[in-house]
């Protein structure tokens, strides 16, 4: 037993491979919980109406689904449907084609709709364990996999490049056309 970072208290806890702090089941639940809910307000979705929410295919659409009906579950905004209002991508799988789309000389703007924004795969698959949601994380490519190598040494990297992307997209101006290809962020 150690002490978690976050409430201070004496449990069982257990690190992510790019934090340097310790959580307890609950603080990460919590924190991550925070995350998605944070990114749906962002995303203005709640403003426009009800959030479409489906279980999707991936690990990732099951654990943004789960923290919705949860948290909004008995909400008029929350409906259960084929197909969701939003996207769940992690960070690794935004970074992977935000290199491809750059090394093709595409820009790649991050999406507002995205749930998952600067969530890690490895965050996903550590809620999705703690609360028993089935599903397989998606396969994300070759550059993911170069990324993971790196990631192994600088964890923070995909983390670097969504930031990056960001500010990109700020200094290129979000209202203006952009020359060139363009890719639009879903997945």
């Amino acid at each position: 037993m150690s002490v978690c970072g976050v409430c201070r208290k004496r449990r069982q806890v257990f690190r992510l491979g790019f934090s340097p702090c310790a959580f307890c089941e609950d603080c990460f639940s919590k924190n991550l919980e925070r995350k998605i809910l944070r990114n749906l307000r962002r995303s203005g979705l709640l403003k426009k109406g009800r959030i479409e929410a489906s279980l999707g295919t991936t690990l990732e659409q099951a654990v943004v689904f789960y923290v919705l009906k949860k948290h909004l579950g008995r909400s008029p905004k929350f409906a259960e449907s084929k197909k969701s209002s939003y996207l769940a991508e992690p960070v690794e799988s935004f970074s992977s084609r935000f290199i491809s789309g750059f090394i093709e000389g595409a820009i790649l703007k991050p999406s507002s709709k995205n749930l998952l924004w600067l969530c890690s795969a490895e965050e996903i698959k550590k809620y999705a364990e703690l609360k028993k949601i089935p599903g397989k994380i998606s396969n994300y490519g070759k550059i993911f996999h170069i990324l993971s190598e790196t990631k192994k040494k600088d964890p923070a990297i995909f983390f670097s490049i969504a930031r990056s992307a960001e500010k990109i997209n700020e200094s290129i101006g979000s209202g203006r056309e952009k020359k060139g290809k363009e890719k639009k962020s879903c997945s």
